[in-house]
């Protein structure tokens, strides 16, 4: 894409403009095919799928911090759909760290802050803590992990930041998660045993309790088109480099992100019918010092026909 060299720069994932010149072989979002409809050069979702596909384009640097971003994109809904219809998805980002790995947000470690009261080694079945009452308690195996920022690592030791060394513990259908031993100790019990990460966790270690799973931040959600054939209509959002730790925003670690669509996830469970019929152009990302809101006919460049907003 295009380099964020200013302050209002304007950068576009490869393959995600509308402009014939722009699309690079090889960056095609996977199974997308490209047409040419008056000269100008849209992505066309024009087949059935079946089940929930995540299609990503190429990644993107999001850096430094403390700029805002807005992505957004435009579709066009060309065919009356399967049950009156006319999209089936979310439309969004995906986000990855430096070494080029998803993100997730239980990777921040941001719940219940606290330090290890023992030293923990690979094949451990509990590990101890100086305070865990903040930690989840529940049935969600998505909110039970224990996460670790190691002194001596060179990407992980900025405590309760970013870090993927991180292992889960029990929910309540699985047993006791925690226990208060008294005297500022309480034991976590893992499911399954400590690995081994190649990294001493000594006491004194920070640990959180680190909660959710995808960081994906969503340009729309649910149906990615309207009711309306025919016409064009954009989706933006505005996610931020601000340490956020959960919904609509860069989590902490990231470096880049990816255009993401999950292609008919609304009905993933269908095995029959026509799916949504619709175009998709103009995918964007704008990084800029202020948070204005910025119109919609930003991201309608080159476009040509009727706009729903």
């Amino acid at each position: 894409m295009s380099g964020f060299a200013g302050r209002r720069e304007l950068g576009e994932f490869d393959g995600g403009s509308v402009k014939s010149q722009r699309l690079q072989t090889g960056h095609e979002f996977t199974n997308y095919s490209n047409v040419i409809t008056n000269g100008v050069r849209y992505f066309d979702v024009n087949t059935n799928v079946y089940g929930s596909g995540a299609y990503n384009g190429p990644r993107i640097r999001v850096f430094p911090e403390k700029w805002y971003y807005t992505f957004a994109a435009s579709t066009y809904t060309y065919q009356l759909s399967y049950n009156n219809r006319t999209a089936s998805g979310h439309m969004g980002i995906r986000q990855y760290d430096a070494q080029g790995s998803l993100a997730y947000y239980y990777m921040n470690g941001h719940y219940g802050r606290t330090t290890l009261t023992r030293a923990a080694s690979p094949g451990d079945t509990s590990i101890y803590v100086a305070d865990a009452s903040g930690w989840y308690s529940g049935t969600s195996n998505s909110n039970v992990f224990a996460t670790f920022f190691p002194a001596s690592h060179p990407n992980y030791s900025t405590a309760y930041y970013y870090s993927r060394f991180a292992h889960r513990y029990n929910r309540t259908t699985d047993g006791t998660p925690y226990t208060n031993l008294g005297g500022g100790e309480w034991q976590v019990n893992l499911q399954g045993s400590l690995p081994d990460w190649g990294y001493s966790l000594p006491v004194g270690t920070p640990v959180g309790n680190g909660r959710g799973s995808n960081a994906n931040s969503y340009v729309t959600t649910g149906n990615t088109n309207h009711n309306n054939l025919n016409q064009w209509r954009t989706f933006k959002s505005s996610p931020r480099h601000e340490y956020q730790y959960n919904g609509g925003n860069f989590i902490n670690g990231i470096t880049h992100v990816s255009f993401l669509h999950l292609r008919n996830y609304t009905y993933r469970t269908e095995t029959a019918g026509d799916s949504a019929r619709y175009y998709i152009a103009n995918i964007k990302a704008i990084r800029r010092k202020t948070n204005r809101v910025l119109p919609n006919r930003l991201f309608q460049r080159g476009l040509t026909g009727n706009f729903y907003n």
